[in-house]
């Protein structure tokens, strides 16, 4: 009763939010401990979307820091446990959020690298210590589109504010691919913003032989001319993704097409659309069940986009922030933004979408495969919008930037 009492409301909280007894008396223990648990200065944490994912920033940073920093202890922490039985398979240091040693790891660690939110690292945000120094690498954000701080809608965005509380106070900077981006970054999440690029997209450029067998195994033996992403973004809970939004949508126009033209058409709903909404994995399932010439890379498919990202021949998106990682390669881009209206009135957008789009928005059904049939034959009409995006969101185009980042850990360990 007396913890009870002495506990912030934050804690007592997670305390109740945690199911293990036992645990929930260990987190509390550690919270009133933390100023006298030592420290471990080179033991730095890493995790992605809440436990759920090994991939994105966080894992590449997390990979080339096991590879070239032998100064640095990296653990990677999460509640999944596929994650930890494919992690221990490899034979990589791996921690469950929700254990005793995930718990004692947080209070130990100098540094977090974290993708999307606090529960990145921790079973509750309030078991974070205030020692703890947070880099947010940031989970593909800011793109075009206006997140957290900088929704448009003000009820969305004081709930972010909310949110975002206790992020604030233990964060110590974030990551951003230009100055431009830079400022949008601290705009959406208030946090300062340093110019490093991101760890993702070194594979961009420079992909492992692991990603490379990956792929092949992939596709199974199967070649295409040509290899199509279609990964639209998500619409925030307010309703599912539509794909193939035309009035004029052929199906089996669609397959004729891919055949002749020998493409493969890569399938990626948002996690959260597939999570969420029945129809829209039930129609992912019925093109993909057709034939080989459509195929899903969904989240349970292939986990990590940017180990696929460097086979893609052609994207086809709308607002995600996908496409900025895909410009690092100078190809060609289309567009599909069937809801900019109601996007516009509620998400916003950082930039003036139109104005610097760097592919063709398309329409309809028969625009859709015209611009896909130009592409097929050379024609690459938007490569100077394309390249000059490129570089307002780039400043760097080499595969450096997990230095860069590592450069950034040890200037933030030098801090008081």
């Amino acid at each position: 009763m007396f913890l009870a009492r002495i506990l912030p409301e934050r804690v007592r909280a997670a305390v109740r939010n945690c199911r293990d007894p036992w645990l929930q008396r260990a987190g509390r223990l550690l919270v009133l401990m933390s100023p006298m648990i030592p420290k471990k200065q080179s033991l730095v944490l890493f995790g992605n979307r809440r436990g759920d994912y090994y991939a994105d920033n966080s894992r590449h940073l997390f990979e080339w820091m096991l590879a070239h920093r032998e100064d640095v202890d990296p653990v990677w922490v999460t509640r999944s446990e596929a994650v930890v039985r494919q992690l221990k398979q490899s034979r990589l240091p791996v921690a469950r959020l929700s254990s005793l040693r995930g718990l004692w790891l947080l209070s130990r660690a100098r540094v977090a690298f974290l993708t999307c939110r606090l529960e990145d690292i921790a079973m509750d945000e309030s078991f974070i210590p205030e020692s703890l120094k947070v880099i947010f690498l940031t989970h593909g954000s800011p793109g075009v589109k206006g997140i957290a701080l900088a929704l448009r809608d003000p009820k969305e965005s004081a709930m972010w504010r909310r949110m975002l509380g206790r992020f604030h106070s233990v964060t110590n900077c974030a990551i951003a691919t230009s100055p431009f981006m830079a400022q949008l970054t601290e705009k959406c999440w208030g946090v300062r913003a340093e110019v490093t690029g991101y760890p993702r997209n070194d594979i961009l450029l420079s992909p492992t032989e692991a990603a490379k067998v990956a792929w092949e195994s992939y596709l199974a033996g199967a070649r295409f001319r040509r290899v199509v992403l279609y990964a639209p973004s998500w619409r925030h809970e307010r309703e599912p993704t539509r794909f193939f939004p035309f009035a004029d949508f052929d199906r089996a126009g669609l397959f004729d097409f891919l055949r002749r033209h020998e493409m493969l058409l890569l399938l990626r709903p948002h996690a959260e659309d597939m999570r969420r909404y029945p129809e829209v994995k039930s129609f992912i399932n019925d093109l993909v069940s057709d034939g080989g010439s459509v195929r899903s890379v969904s989240h349970d498919v292939y986990p990590d986009v940017d180990t696929l990202l460097p086979f893609v021949d052609v994207l086809i998106s709308d607002y995600s922030s996908l496409y900025h990682d895909f410009l690092l390669l100078d190809r060609p881009l289309m567009f599909v933004p069937y809801d900019y209206e109601e996007f516009s009135r509620r998400n916003g957008f950082m930039y003036d979408y139109f104005e610097n789009l760097p592919g063709p928005a398309v329409q309809s059904f028969r625009d859709f495969c015209q611009h896909l049939d130009s592409l097929s034959h050379g024609e690459d009409p938007f490569r100077n919008n394309r390249q000059a995006l490129r570089d307002k969101v780039h400043t760097y185009k080499d595969a450096n930037s997990c230095e860069r980042v590592a450069a950034l850990l040890d200037r933030v360990l030098q801090e008081k």
